[in-house]
């Protein structure tokens, strides 16, 4: 049986940090963010301070924390900060 899509989304927190996050098609901005402040907290990091994730190109903003992962298009992989 094939498996399910995942989310396979690399997020750079700052020059010298990268974390790699896995999730499925159906969870949202949210969650990954809230993983990215949870990531951060784990690691003595400052995370998001209020931001949004983003994209470099295209330019884009993930402001909407109920979108998933499938309609944000972070399905199969993406690269954020």
């Amino acid at each position: 049986p094939e498996k399910d899509p995942i989310a396979r989304v690399q997020v750079r927190i700052d020059q010298d940090h990268r974390a790699v996050f896995c999730l499925e098609v159906w969870q949202t901005v949210g969650d990954l963010e809230d993983a990215v402040e949870q990531w951060c907290s784990d690691e003595g990091l400052d995370g998001l301070r209020g931001g949004h994730l983003r994209t470099a190109f295209p330019p884009r903003s993930y402001v909407d924390r109920e979108q998933s992962m499938s309609d944000a298009q972070l399905v199969p992989s993406a690269t954020l900060f």
